[in-house]
């Protein structure tokens, strides 16, 4: 299992949520880190050439990468804007 490190933005994003939706998440954020290769899993290339990753969990979109046997949530945001990716690339 991978260790899961959360992002300040990922941090601050939960804290916004209800318990319901913080509850779909995080069991998902656990599921990705008990077994990272899923069949619903996008690969992102960044400008920088890392491979990052993105879920859709309900209606939200979690961008994260995979260092050393840990889970970097990099992004979590709605998915029906295109906020998720700004944010993204100013990382």
């Amino acid at each position: 299992m991978l260790l899961v490190n959360l992002s300040n933005q990922a941090d601050k994003f939960f804290s916004t949520l209800d318990a319901k939706q913080f509850r779909q998440i995080v069991k998902e954020i656990f599921k990705l880190a008990k077994t990272p290769k899923q069949n619903d899993i996008k690969k992102i290339i960044s400008k920088d050439k890392v491979c990052y990753y993105r879920k859709d969990i309900g209606e939200f979109r979690v961008i994260f990468k995979i260092v050393d046997n840990i889970l970097h949530v990099v992004v979590v945001e709605k998915r029906n804007d295109d906020s998720v990716y700004k944010i993204f690339k100013r990382k």
